[in-house]
């Protein structure tokens, strides 16, 4: 009831925001430089099951609709960059063999969400009749 009374409000509360920060030493780096640290954080628990729900949802809808191009491995479960490697360079195996050109693209963007602006992306998610 909270997690769909959230997502009927479009608030979410501050206190899940809000994330610990510890730093962890990478191996053989000095100590005295701050770029020698991994920096992790730890999200609050019900919010990170919360964004879970939401996930599967989310995922769920994209699959019925036929949104998502069986090339999209981001985000999907069981979909890994070993899995996406191997499918590509069978095909281009097999386009080699029938003397067919072959392109390809691979765009992995790390962080992509990171600075993503979040009231464009619900709008354009609404664009799409994504149910809410």
């Amino acid at each position: 009831m909270i997690f769909n009374a959230i997502l009927l409000t479009h608030h979410f509360p501050t206190a899940w925001k809000h994330a610990r920060v510890i730093s962890i030493l990478k191996p053989g780096k000095d100590p005295a430089l701050p770029a020698s640290y991994r920096l992790i954080s730890l999200l609050d628990t019900i919010g990170k099951l919360f964004e879970t729900i939401l996930l599967a949802r989310i995922l769920h809808e994209v699959s019925v609709s036929g949104l998502m191009r069986d090339e999209q491995f981001g985000f999907r479960p069981r979909y890994s960059k070993s899995l996406q490697l191997s499918l590509q360079v069978e095909r281009i195996t097999r386009n080699f063999g029938e003397k067919s050109l072959t392109g390809e693209g691979i765009l992995d963007v790390a962080k992509a969400f990171d600075t993503v602006w979040i009231d464009d992306l619900l709008y354009m998610l609404t664009l799409l009749n994504l149910p809410s």
